[in-house]
């Protein structure tokens, strides 16, 4: 009898210890689960913080001040105006021109070598003129004389129209006084009050004329002072 109760001890010994080690156990990973997630929420809180402090970086063009001291052009008869980098200059010797060739249009450049020279069949670095009627297929990059086109549809001054760009590219010897071939070309092409207005960028390749780099005035020129009269 002695040694039952004996045995009897010890098994509710080993019974004890059995639960305090499923106690522990159950705790013991309570507490891990406890402390990793605690871990986690503050991990997430401090991403957080950081995150909120970081703004979002945005494209923007340059502000409008860039162009307040540019030279003030209007055209009554084209029904257009604009500004342009008062540094540039407008032929100023028309002899050779055609008559009324100057009347709807506007012909500038960084230099004196840059602008139109008549008789000449180019038109100079950069123009913008306006023509009576429809003529935006007339004046818009065909796959025929350029290469590499490219489209975009957009908006001046509440004006919808299209910008290309292409490189020239005439088959055969190129008409006299014209561009170079491989002369980067960017036309914008607007329609509205009956008149197709025209602005365009020519810069050909290095060491010819013209060849000065000088396309991000031109895109201000179009994009922050280009304006349309009816």
């Amino acid at each position: 009898m002695p040694v039952r109760n004996k045995k009897q001890r010890h098994f509710s010994w080993l019974k004890l210890v059995l639960v305090l080690l499923i106690l522990l156990l159950v705790g013991g990973t309570g507490y891990y689960v406890y402390i990793s997630n605690k871990r986690a929420s503050n991990t997430l809180a401090d991403a957080n913080k950081i995150t909120e402090g970081i703004k979002p970086i945005k494209a923007s063009l340059p502000p409008a001040s860039v162009t307040a001291n540019w030279t003030i052009y209007s055209n009554q008869e084209g029904l257009f105006s604009l500004k342009y980098p008062a540094t540039w200059v407008q032929q100023t010797s028309r002899k050779l021109c055609p008559a009324g060739y100057f009347d709807r249009a506007l012909y500038i450049g960084p230099d004196s070598k840059s602008v139109i020279k008549c008789p000449a069949l180019n038109q100079g670095q950069v123009y913008v003129a306006s023509y009576l009627g429809d003529q935006t297929a007339k004046y818009a990059l065909n796959s025929t004389n350029y290469k590499n086109i490219t489209i975009k549809h957009l908006d001046v001054s509440g004006v919808p129209g299209v910008k290309t760009t292409g490189l020239l590219e005439i088959s055969g010897k190129p008409p006299l006084g014209s561009y170079p071939n491989n002369s980067f070309t960017m036309r914008y092409i607007f329609f509205t009050n009956g008149n197709t207005y025209v602005a365009q960028y020519v810069q050909a390749p290095n060491n010819l004329i013209p060849s000065k780099n000088v396309h991000t005035d031109f895109e201000l020129i179009v994009n922050r002072t280009l304006k349309f009269r009816g």
